[in-house]
């Protein structure tokens, strides 16, 4: 649960070569989740990146064994 600072980046890269993943609880109440997935998504764009958001429908901000799970399946899609 996070909000990447794609906001503050100030170098225009050509591509970033590793995968952006992020798991976000639905129901945070620390992080603004529209903003969160609104960053996100210019990132992958912006620098081609691949990679998932994957959101826990129940989730709040705080890691839980859900959110333990996806974050762990997605290192191992993601092959690291």
């Amino acid at each position: 649960n996070c909000s990447f600072r794609s906001d503050i980046i100030e170098r225009d890269y050509e591509d970033i070569p590793f995968t952006l993943n992020q798991v976000q609880g639905a129901k945070d109440s620390i992080i603004d989740t529209d903003l969160s997935f609104s960053r996100y998504e210019y990132l992958k764009d912006k620098f081609k990146m691949k990679g998932s958001f994957e959101w826990i429908a129940e989730g709040d901000h705080w890691l839980d064994a859900q959110t333990r799970e996806k974050a762990i399946h997605l290192l191992k899609k993601s092959n690291l």
